[in-house]
């Protein structure tokens, strides 16, 4: 069963327009959070963000890494074990996606026994 997630309303607009904002380049960065997602901090590249988390303020929690690339999909579950992934695998992946008509829309993803799954999400206030 897929685990029900609530993004603040806020931090959706953020990573959307980070998106927008990044067109072909892309962009990556992660989610700090404790257990509510509260702050997206951009980086140039996923290595960029390995860095970001070393940086990280200590009290900072990483809730999730988000990637936006023009021509993204689904990830695969190699994504999730390729050292991507700063803290583990079991950590959320948020993508950007203009699969749908060229619509940016968002999404979540975990990887589950092996399997790459898109969690269910409400954005709220």
């Amino acid at each position: 069963m897929n685990e029900f997630l609530v993004i603040p309303r806020r931090l959706a607009i953020a990573l959307m327009h980070a998106a927008q904002n990044a067109g072909e380049r892309g962009i990556s960065g992660l989610v700090f959070g404790g257990p509510q997602p509260q702050q997206f901090v951009p980086c140039a590249d996923d290595d960029g963000a390995r860095k970001v988390r070393i940086a990280a303020n200590p009290g900072a929690v990483p809730w999730a890494l988000f990637r936006f690339r023009h021509a993204e999909k689904a990830p695969a579950a190699a994504d999730f074990e390729s050292g991507t992934f700063i803290c583990h695998p079991e950590m959320l992946l948020l993508n950007a996606s203009l699969e749908t008509k060229g619509v940016l829309q968002l999404h979540a993803w975990r990887l589950r026994e092996g399997a790459v799954v898109e969690q269910d999400m409400q954005i709220a206030d």
